[in-house]
């Protein structure tokens, strides 16, 4: 129980973190790489903080989760509805 409260805390902490690199940090390297890789972490953090999963297989599964995650947008932002027939 009180691993988890810690991952709490951790995840809370890096969710701040976002949100100040959200609302203050306009561009650059911050912003489009660091955002992404404390993205990662604060979903590792949540999961350890709610489910009861071994962390080599739980990291294995957030790391599948946003690869295929970040294929998705890629993919749909990509594609060009508007001038379809």
């Amino acid at each position: 129980m009180r691993t988890k409260l810690a991952f709490l805390a951790v995840a809370g902490v890096i969710l701040v973190a976002e949100i100040y690199i959200a609302v203050c940090v306009k561009g650059g390297f911050v912003r489009h790489y660091l955002g992404d890789v404390l993205a990662v972490i604060l979903l590792y953090a949540l999961a350890r903080a709610i489910f009861s999963v071994a962390p080599s297989k739980l990291s294995l599964k957030i790391f599948c989760f946003c690869g295929g995650f970040g294929d998705c947008v890629v993919f749909w932002s990509g594609a060009n509805f508007k001038h379809r027939k």
